[in-house]
């Protein structure tokens, strides 16, 4: 049995070494601060912690959401990567961002030329802490070998009756 291939956006808020180090694609979201374009993933309390200094000193940064090309870049870099094994892809909420919505374009034009193999969005409802439970959630059955119409099964009962 195949297993199946955890992806995520960085909103997820979990560091970027422990997302390496578990086999978890992750997508940086970008922001935008006096003008500048800044794409960032954090591994470490330290990073997080110049963020909000800055935001203590009034820094105002914008986001900007992913689009849909983005998205499918992403998706066919796993691809090609990743030789076997469905996606699951855990984004930011749709209801707070457009990311979510690009993702399923991406995944459904993709999905059109895949033999075999499928990109499944499971939109978290959610972001940080709850998409972090739920990637986390993902790693543990992934590595129990758990089937890909399972883990996605799981992960609706776990958003379905999560309230943050």
């Amino acid at each position: 049995m195949t297993k199946f291939i955890i992806s995520t956006d960085s909103c997820v808020d979990l560091f970027k070494g422990h997302l390496d180090k578990n086999g978890v694609h992750c997508i940086t979201m970008k922001r935008v601060l006096k003008g500048e374009e800044i794409s960032e993933h954090y591994d470490s309390v330290k990073e997080f912690d110049a963020f909000y200094d800055a935001l203590k000193k009034g820094a105002l940064p914008t986001t900007v959401a992913i689009n849909p090309a983005e998205m499918q870049q992403h998706f066919e870099e796993i691809l090609a990567k990743e030789k076997e094994g469905d996606i699951i892809h855990i984004p930011l909420s749709s209801g707070l961002s457009v990311t979510c919505e690009s993702a399923i374009k991406a995944a459904e034009e993709i999905n059109k030329t895949l033999k075999g193999r499928q990109i499944y969005v499971v939109d978290s409802l959610g972001a940080t802490l709850m998409m972090g439970m739920y990637v986390e959630e993902l790693i543990k059955l992934r590595n129990e070998g758990v089937p890909t119409a399972r883990a996605i099964e799981r992960i609706h009962e776990l958003r379905d009756h999560t309230q943050a």
